[in-house]
């Protein structure tokens, strides 16, 4: 269960997990309330491998945010943009290098 402000406790799928212990209490709430919405939805019958599906993503930045992955100017490493831009499939909706952050507005949202 989560509680972030505003929110009331929430059970988070599994999928999302490792996120708990990282997300700023922005995020979380955030999160919590996707949580919310999806529970609430009748129709939409989430299974595990939809909602690891829909995390993977946020999984897979929070598994490089371990790396050295920022310049000193507090932007993401070229490596890292060109990384993300290729391993989750962005190339695919965008045109260019993808090595820049702010050039890449897939990488940058996400």
């Amino acid at each position: 269960m989560s509680r972030a402000a505003g929110i009331e406790p929430v059970d988070w799928p599994e999928a999302l997990e490792p996120l708990r212990a990282l997300a700023s209490p922005a995020v979380a709430t955030e999160l919590s309330r996707l949580c919310v919405r999806a529970q609430s939805e009748q129709e939409a019958d989430l299974t595990a491998e939809d909602i690891a599906l829909i995390a993977r993503p946020f999984r897979y930045m929070v598994d490089l945010a371990g790396d050295d992955a920022l310049t000193s100017a507090g932007w993401m490493k070229p490596t890292y943009v060109q990384q993300i831009y290729t391993d989750l499939g962005f190339d695919e909706d965008w045109y260019g290098k993808g090595n820049r952050e702010d050039q890449v507005g897939a990488v940058t949202e996400l």
